[in-house]
């Protein structure tokens, strides 16, 4: 709580008066609180910021919010985009297991092959491309 009190205050007192430049810089627009350096700026004056004052967390409330922290840092509480991430990785790895087993075919029918796994490779072979194409786009 007492960071967020400091935090407060520096807010006051920073919105008292505060400046934002705009600097162009490679045709890339940066902004910052001090005029730019070898570079053309322009001011931006920024309207003045009225700040409520936030009361302070009963008991109740703390522990509610520490509950709510510690389930979203469970593992199963993944963000979308993790889940994402592990979805596309998965993806991934079907694809380069199809890819795999689908050269591994095709080595096999440059070695030479009996007329009656012909039948057997062609099956293995549409499967394989199948999750190929379903995989690996």
């Amino acid at each position: 709580m007492l960071v967020l009190t400091m935090i407060t205050l520096s807010l006051i007192t920073a919105a008292a008066d505060t400046t934002l430049y705009r600097c162009q810089r490679n045709s890339v627009p940066e902004f910052s609180d001090r005029p730019c350096r070898g570079a053309h700026s322009r001011s931006i004056p920024l309207p003045a910021i009225n700040l409520v004052r936030i009361p302070e967390l009963n008991a109740d409330e703390q522990a509610r919010l520490d509950t709510l922290a510690n389930a979203a840092r469970l593992p199963g509480n993944q963000s979308s985009r993790s889940k994402h991430g592990t979805r596309l990785a998965a993806r991934r790895e079907a694809c380069a297991e199809a890819e795999k087993r689908l050269e591994a075919i095709r080595e096999q029918r440059r070695r030479g092959y009996s007329l009656k796994d012909a039948a057997a490779l062609d099956a293995r072979t549409s499967a394989l491309m199948r999750d190929v194409r379903r995989y690996c786009r």
